[in-house]
C-alpha cells in the first residue's frame, strides 16, 4: 500500500461531467423527454502523462423518426485528458432521451509517460440541481465493469455520495487499463416488472434533472 508520504504529486482528471437536463415534451403514457448535455473535461497532470480515451461507444436512442434505434457501434478514438465537448456517452445537446434509452462506452487509461500511478476511478453522485435525489435519478441505471467485476444499480440505490469504481496501479510501460460505463434509461412500461397503469413510474420523471460524474483520480506512487 502507498503511504501518504510517498506521494508526490495528486492528480484529478474530472473527466466525464454529464449532465441530465430533462423537461416534458408529453404527458401521453409513454413519457418522451428532452435532454441537454454538458461535458466539461480537465486535466491537471503536473509532470503526469495519464490519458483517459473513449475507444468503443454502443447506443439505443431515439432516430430521426422518433423511434428508438440501435446505431452502428463507433470504433473512433476520442481523448478525454483535455477540454472536449464530445459527450462520453454519446448524447447530443438536443438529443430527446425516453425510457428505453441504453448508452455504453469502453474507455480506456494509460500511463504515456515516465512516473508509476496508483488510482482510483469514482463515480460522485450530485442529484439534482439543489443537490437531492428524483424520480428521474431512481430510473437511470449506471453500471460499470472493470477487472475487478460489474457494478450496476440505479442512482436511487447509489445514493448521493463517492462510490469507488475500480482502484488499481500503472508502471512505466504497462499495458493500458479498460472499463466500460454504461448510462440505460429503465423503461417500467415493458419487462417483467411493468407498471400495471402505463406511465405510472416513467412519468414521474418528466421534468426532472440529474448531475453525476465520472472522476480519475491518480497519484504518484514511488514504492
Amino acid at each position: 500500500m502507498v503511504k501518504k508520504s510517498d506521494y508526490l504529486k495528486s492528480i484529478v482528471i474530472a473527466v466525464l461531467t454529464i449532465v441530465v437536463c430533462v423537461g416534458i415534451v408529453t404527458a401521453s403514457t409513454l413519457a418522451v423527454f428532452t435532454s441537454s448535455m454538458l461535458v466539461e473535461n480537465h486535466l491537471e497532470a503536473g509532470t503526469l502523462n495519464v490519458k483517459l480515451e473513449r475507444t468503443k461507444l454502443e447506443k439505443t436512442g431515439l432516430n430521426s423518426d422518433g423511434l428508438l434505434e440501435t446505431y452502428p457501434v463507433d470504433n473512433s478514438v476520442i481523448e478525454y485528458t483535455g477540454k472536449n465537448t464530445v459527450n462520453v456517452l454519446g448524447l447530443g445537446t438536443d438529443e430527446l432521451i425516453v425510457p428505453g434509452l441504453d448508452c455504453k462506452s469502453t474507455l480506456r487509461l494509460t500511463n504515456g509517460g515516465n512516473i508509476a500511478f496508483t488510482y482510483n476511478i469514482k463515480l460522485v453522485v450530485k442529484g439534482d440541481a439543489a443537490g437531492a435525489m428524483n424520480a428521474l435519478g431512481e430510473q437511470l441505471v449506471f453500471t460499470a465493469v472493470t477487472e475487478e467485476g460489474t457494478y450496476s444499480k440505479t442512482f436511487g440505490e447509489i445514493g448521493l455520495n463517492n462510490y469507488v469504481i475500480a482502484s488499481g496501479s500503472m508502471l512505466v510501460g504497462d499495458p493500458a487499463e479498460t472499463f466500460t460505463v454504461q448510462l440505460q434509461f429503465k423503461d417500467y412500461d415493458k419487462g417483467p416488472d411493468a407498471d400495471t397503469v402505463l406511465g405510472t413510474t416513467n412519468n414521474k420523471a418528466q421534468g426532472k434533472s440529474f448531475y453525476f460524474d465520472i472522476v480519475i483520480e491518480a497519484v504518484q506512487r514511488t514504492k
